[in-house]
């Protein structure tokens, strides 16, 4: 129990450091635009070779590929609604709601100083 618990604190102690250091630095769009996706290659690759495989085996071609294009719908549907929600009707586009919530926050206030 303990190797598990120290396993679980390791694996989880990059989203501790990640957010540390995403509080203090603003990386730039390029950056950004390479780790996000670097991170959908990496989600993209487990469902593909891990979770997809079984679901085949499982279920055979038909269900699962139905299941992940559902899956695929599914996510986008509430993306979409996501991002309607946080720029309203006729609001801010995508960047520049991300801009005025990064100049609102707590990180963003350090930033600027």
């Amino acid at each position: 129990m303990t190797s598990a618990l120290l396993y679980g604190l390791a694996a989880s102690s990059a989203l501790v450091i990640g957010a540390a250091i995403g509080t203090r630095y603003t990386p730039s769009k390029h950056v950004t635009s390479i780790l996000l996706a670097f991170a959908s290659g990496a989600l993209i690759a487990a469902l593909a070779f891990e979770l997809f495989e079984e679901a085949f085996e499982l279920g055979g071609a038909v269900r699962s590929g139905l299941g992940l294009l559902a899956g695929a719908a599914v996510f986008v549907a509430v993306d979409t609604m996501l991002d309607r929600r946080v720029a309203g009707d006729g609001g801010l586009d995508g960047p520049e709601v991300v801009a005025q919530g990064a100049r609102g926050s707590w990180a963003g206030r350090c930033w600027q100083r």
